[in-house]
């Protein structure tokens, strides 16, 4: 139940359909479960803290791109959600229009800035003079290049700024995006498989409001941060060293208070509920400034 007492959907995800996190959802928890799409990654995270929904799924980090430091950051700093599982999905970029559009006709690239930058090489390569435009999500750039009061807008924005680019004939727009997306939307692919590395993955999350029990094949995820003294990193490090805990992850994030101050985020193999686990991050809690535990799950 929300707050007002309405049945909670059972899964939120960052939409609109035909998104990569979509794809992610209907592996969770099948494509036949409630779902609910929003429109921005803070916007899912909100919807699970507030009960609108009981789970939700966000992208967390990419095999090329690295984290997606909007999903982190929330997590680690402005929501009390736990991660209960994750999927790693592949991602296959195509470059989707209109029918009756050529290659050599697009001027306009909308895309996530993920996939943008993960394309940029056969961007460069196959069009000159051309314009990308950032938005939230791979599927909502396919609804945009679709048509639409989006796309009139941003259209007359683009004119505005740079009118050799804008919208005219013989000038046409392009996303990047899903072949599902395509059909989704009613868009041809121009060209297939576009990432510069085509070893492209995402990690995406599924948060609630508690993590997953034990399955003897778990990892766990945490964030904290350190006191300013030499040292003090590596005597957490040693910690889990100790204790004989694997380390699969260890990345550090601005703290946004001034250059050079840092927090941490790492995951370990081993569900928190293991007793070697558990002892770990009892002493490991002692020696920062602050902790958070994110989660553990299959």
């Amino acid at each position: 139940m929300d707050k007002n007492g309405n049945r909670a959907a059972t899964l939120g995800y960052l939409g609109p359909s035909g998104t990569h996190c979509e794809d992610a959802a209907n592996k969770y928890l099948g494509d036949q479960i409630e779902k609910q799409s929003f429109p921005s990654i803070r916007e899912v995270l909100m919807a699970v803290e507030n009960r609108l929904v009981k789970q939700g799924v966000v992208p967390l980090e990419n095999s090329i791109e690295g984290t997606v430091n909007t999903t982190i950051d929330l997590l680690a700093h402005e929501v009390n959600l736990f991660i209960k599982a994750e999927l790693v999905m592949p991602v296959k970029h195509c470059l989707l229009a209109p029918p009756g559009t050529d290659l050599d006709q697009v001027k306009v690239v909308v895309s996530h800035p993920q996939a943008l930058s993960q394309c940029q090489r056969f961007l460069a390569q196959k069009m000159s003079g051309l314009r990308c435009i950032p938005v939230s999500s791979t599927a909502e750039a396919a609804q945009i290049v679709a048509g639409g009061q989006m796309k009139l807008l941003l259209n007359a924005w683009i004119h505005a700024s740079d009118p050799s680019t804008a919208q005219k004939q013989g000038n046409s727009w392009a996303a990047i995006a899903s072949s599902r997306a395509a059909e989704i939307y009613g868009l041809v692919v121009l060209a297939e498989n576009v990432s510069d590395n085509l070893s492209n993955y995402t990690r995406f999350v599924a948060v609630g409001k508690e993590d997953a029990l034990p399955t003897g094949q778990d990892k766990t995820s945490l964030v904290f941060g350190l006191p300013h003294r030499p040292g003090s990193l590596l005597e957490v490090l040693s910690i889990f060293a100790s204790a004989g805990i694997n380390l699969t992850r260890i990345e550090s994030r601005p703290s946004k208070r001034g250059l050079g101050e840092y927090w941490f985020i790492i995951d370990i193999e081993g569900h928190r509920q293991e007793s070697r686990i558990a002892e770990a991050l009892e002493v490991l809690a002692s020696r920062t400034a602050w902790f958070k535990m994110l989660g553990s799950y299959p």
